[in-house]
């Protein structure tokens, strides 16, 4: 949905009636979505690195492992 799109009405009234800023709370949503696109965008970039290091670590242990205190 672009920018074009609508909100429910219903849902504007009752977010009015029970006092939420609905600009602030879009914008708050829209904040959320946005973290989890680049999460997940950071993540298939990611993913054969990641899977690297941590066969890397299945057959070396981690490094300064000897150090962990628990």
């Amino acid at each position: 949905m672009g920018a074009e799109g609508r909100i429910d009405p219903a849902m504007i009234a009752d977010a009015q009636a029970l006092g939420v800023d609905v600009i602030a709370a879009c914008e708050a949503g829209l904040a959320h979505a946005i973290r989890q696109a680049r999460e997940a965008e950071w993540l298939k970039e990611n993913q054969a690195a990641i899977a690297e290091w941590n066969g890397w670590v299945d057959h070396n242990e981690l490094p300064l492992a000897k150090y962990r205190m628990f």
